[in-house]
């Protein structure tokens, strides 16, 4: 769709919330805030804000932000950090104390006086339309201006004017969910890019569709029907999350490791495609894979799942997918890693592995107060030998290595007369993990890998 059209495109959306908002205010007068405005010059320059919400008795607006609508390259995601920055920039030049950015499919708030730390960690919350919409056009359906106006908004306004009026005080959340909020977002154009292109380059060729069926049914041990449209194209959905959550798995990964040696490793850009098709973009993420193994002197199950890697070029297949990519690493480079103390692939795996897919196999994830419970009672010594026979995405055994870890910190770590320490390496030593869909290698399903877990 041309630029000029898309814009006009918004300008009518931001038309329609102004006018749902104005009425919704005026029918709460528990509410502080007065009308809406789009479009607005900001003081000093051409930029403009494609929405702003007035304070009662304020000629300030309270907040103001960035619409863009789904489908478009900048709708890709609210987290955008090229977004966000614009964003904040015109709330800054107007001194409006919150902004956000939207898509449509997720309304990101934030907090314009949190200017001294990361623009992620200025996030106050999200609202989801819960809808997936791909395409500008979805917004002018009644069904989904019915889910906005009468949902959406009004779950918005409710909770911004409880802060506003500071009858809310501590709102943020922690980073590993915001993180994964952002990803979850951002990955949505992989997912979607990859799909397609299964789905279309299977019907046109039959050599690719006789290809990515046996992959299917011989290394992901699926059952479906390909004559089955509907079966068929939830199979393929289902094949293209598992194949870009697996690689944005050793992605973050591949951050972490860089946040421990930047003199050596490069942040993951999208490199320009030119004349590399989708295998030739993959050999060179798997080219600044293996320098972070040697770097690390370690992961090499992660960052080599396996030697014919057929299937994981797939992501890089699209031009969609490449531009959702792109993205994403520009996400991953705003995050500190080291003050991400969670479980982050648990957290992301639960988001994007379908739980129909994870209750075939088993595959459940557990809170991580739960497990430090379990793990009390199972590991009482330092010394303890640790196996999980269905580590999953390793949730166990990280919470196993922090306990065995406290444990040998304290006097004697299990052993009489004497106080013993264990060094990293001797804890990793004694800490096992095996699962039938290791992350490193999730379409092996016949088979399994026994690995030591690494922290």
């Amino acid at each position: 769709m041309r630029r000029d059209r898309v814009r006009e495109n918004e300008v009518a959306f931001c038309g329609d919330v102004k006018s749902w908002a104005d009425a919704l205010f005026a029918t709460r007068d528990d509410w502080p805030f007065s009308h809406a405005k789009i479009e607005q010059y900001g003081t000093g320059n051409n930029k403009r804000s494609d929405l702003r919400i007035f304070r009662k008795g304020s000629g300030t607006p309270v907040l103001t932000g960035e619409v863009k609508l789904p489908g478009t390259l900048e709708g890709r995601s609210p987290y955008d950090p090229a977004l966000m920055q614009d964003a904040f920039n015109k709330a800054d030049n107007i001194q409006s104390p919150y902004f956000f950015t939207w898509n449509v499919n997720t309304f990101v708030l934030f907090d314009r006086s949190k200017w001294d730390v990361p623009m992620i960690e200025r996030r106050v919350r999200d609202w989801n339309l819960g809808l997936n919409l791909s395409s500008s056009g979805d917004c002018a359906r009644p069904e989904v201006q019915a889910q906005i106006r009468d949902k959406l908004l009004p779950a918005i306004f409710e909770t911004f004017a409880e802060i506003v009026e500071g009858k809310v005080v501590e709102w943020g959340m922690p980073p590993d969910d915001v993180f994964i909020r952002s990803l979850e977002s951002h990955l949505d154009w992989p997912v979607r890019g990859t799909r397609d292109y299964l789905a279309i380059t299977a019907e046109k060729n039959r050599p690719f569709a006789d290809k990515i069926q046996s992959w299917l049914s011989e290394e992901m041990n699926w059952t479906f029907d390909p004559q089955d449209s509907d079966n068929w194209h939830e199979t393929l959905e289902r094949a293209a999350r598992t194949l870009c959550y697996v690689f944005s798995n050793r992605a973050i990964f591949f951050e972490a490791i860089r946040a421990k040696y930047p003199d050596h490793l490069s942040k993951l850009t999208m490199p320009r495609r030119g004349r590399l098709d989708h295998r030739g973009i993959y050999n060179y993420f798997r080219r600044q894979f293996e320098r972070a193994v040697i770097e690390s002197g370690d992961y090499e199950p992660i960052f080599y799942p396996q030697v014919n890697d057929w299937a994981g070029a797939l992501v890089f297949a699209s031009e969609t997918a490449c531009q959702g990519w792109t993205g994403l690493f520009a996400n991953l480079a705003q995050y500190n890693f080291r003050q991400i103390p969670y479980d982050i692939i648990g957290g992301i795996f639960q988001k994007l592995i379908s739980p129909e897919e994870r209750h075939k196999f088993g595959q459940f994830y557990t809170n991580e107060d739960i497990i430090d419970v379990i793990n009390a009672f199972c590991i009482r010594r330092a010394g303890d030998v640790v196996i999980d026979p269905a580590c999953g995405s390793g949730s166990f055994l990280v919470r196993a290595y922090h306990r065995k870890a406290w444990l040998s910190e304290q006097k004697g770590g299990g052993r009489r007369h004497q106080d013993f320490r264990k060094t990293h390496q001797e804890l990793l030593r004694e800490i096992y993990g095996d699962d039938i869909a290791f992350s490193a290698r999730p379409w092996q399903r016949d088979r399994t890998r026994f690995h030591r877990a690494r922290s």
